[in-house]
């Protein structure tokens, strides 16, 4: 808290803060500004929340108000980044390879800290459930009027922008390719006008056959570079069931791809991908970005990798059933694919799980090697 980075270095070699100021809404890591451990100042927690919050908060517009005779410089908006920032510091792992990255855009902040959540998520958000991984550094800070260790700081968080009528803040974690908890909080419309024409130009008249919920999950998907079941159900507040079956829906349809199976699923627009350690933040309102997806572009197949034929497998909430000859249970992904544990990449065993079984199916997936074909 009140070390010096030497110090501080040797018992805790991971111990990496970095707070960067980008100009445009883009998640490449370009910056005008920036503080992280260079030896010029302490490289301690306090100084660190001292000087990013002046940062943070340096452009808010401030309305005129009163309190007790004097004007009043606290917005909802103020507190919510105050508590993300303080957050972000107590419960870091500093023991873990991620660094502490506080990132301010024109569209948004972003929060990451190494280690995953002591509380799950949905838990967390609704407040009440305190369970701080570094306890007397969150006591230090309370004692200088910063947090209250009651488990209400997420819940003034998600008040705050929503008090702005912005996009839902967006916590979550990430165990690839190290263990981070991140806090994305956008300054932007749910559904930004930019973005629907983005995607109106790439998928076509199917867009606006969509309703309000499968456009917001699309939206999200591009505004955030990723949308997940929980992200999903936050902003929709759906049952866990129909979100499922959005989320199955879009994926057969062609609107998303389906990443990482399980329960850790994530989805993203066709060809997207998903971001990179050095894209930890998505890349905000950039509709330019979106590019026209042909049918064979809906679900491309990877190259020359047979690991990578992972990406393509859906939830396994996504997939039918079946038994493989050995007894386990095999997957199909967006395609209709089986998955099988005996095979390194998809495989197409029959054509009743396809919803084109002309020739312009069998062409789009000729086209790529990395593909095993059964014919019966």
């Amino acid at each position: 808290m009140f070390g010096t980075m030497v110090s501080i270095q040797e018992e805790l070699p991971n111990y990496m803060l970095d707070y960067q100021e980008r100009p445009e809404a883009k998640t490449e890591n370009r910056w005008i500004d920036r503080l992280t451990l260079d030896g010029n100042w302490s490289g301690n927690l306090f100084d660190f929340y001292r000087r990013v919050y002046r940062k943070l908060t340096a452009d808010l517009k401030v309305p005129f108000a009163l309190e007790k005779g004097e004007r009043r410089d606290n917005t909802p908006v103020h507190v919510a980044l105050r508590e993300a920032l303080a957050n972000v510091l107590v419960h870091a792992d500093y023991s873990d390879r991620a660094s502490v990255l506080v990132v301010k855009r024109p569209d948004m902040f972003g929060f990451r800290n190494p280690g995953l959540m002591r509380v799950p998520p949905g838990i967390a958000i609704r407040g009440g459930e305190h369970d701080c991984r570094n306890r007397t550094l969150h006591k230090m800070f309370r004692l200088v009027g910063v947090g209250e260790q009651v488990g209400s700081g997420i819940p003034k968080i998600y008040t705050g922008w929503a008090g702005q009528h912005w996009r839902a803040p967006a916590l979550y974690e990430l165990q690839e390719p190290y263990s981070q908890t991140l806090l994305e909080l956008r300054m932007v419309d749910l559904l930004p006008p930019e973005i629907l024409d983005s995607l109106r130009r790439t998928f076509g008249p199917p867009f606006d056959a969509l309703d309000e919920n499968e456009r917001l999950t699309l939206a999200t998907a591009v505004s955030e570079r990723v949308v997940t079941h929980s992200r999903l159900r936050e902003m929709t507040a759906l049952h866990t069931l129909d979100a499922t079956r959005l989320l199955q829906s879009l994926v057969q349809r062609g609107f998303l791809e389906s990443h990482n199976p399980g329960r850790g699923a994530v989805y993203s627009l066709p060809g997207a991908g998903l971001p990179t350690p050095d894209e930890v933040f998505g890349s905000g309102t950039a509709p330019g970005d979106l590019r026209a997806v042909g049918p064979e572009d809906r679900n491309p197949l990877p190259s020359n990798s047979a690991s990578s034929s992972s990406n393509l497998t859906s939830s396994s909430s996504n997939l039918d059933g079946g038994t493989s000859g050995q007894g386990a249970i095999d997957r199909r992904d967006a395609d209709g694919c089986l998955i099988a544990p005996q095979l390194p990449l998809p495989l197409i065993d029959t054509l009743t799980h396809q919803e084109v079984v002309d020739g312009e199916f069998l062409v789009s997936f000729l086209r790529s090697s990395n593909t095993r074909f059964q014919i019966e």
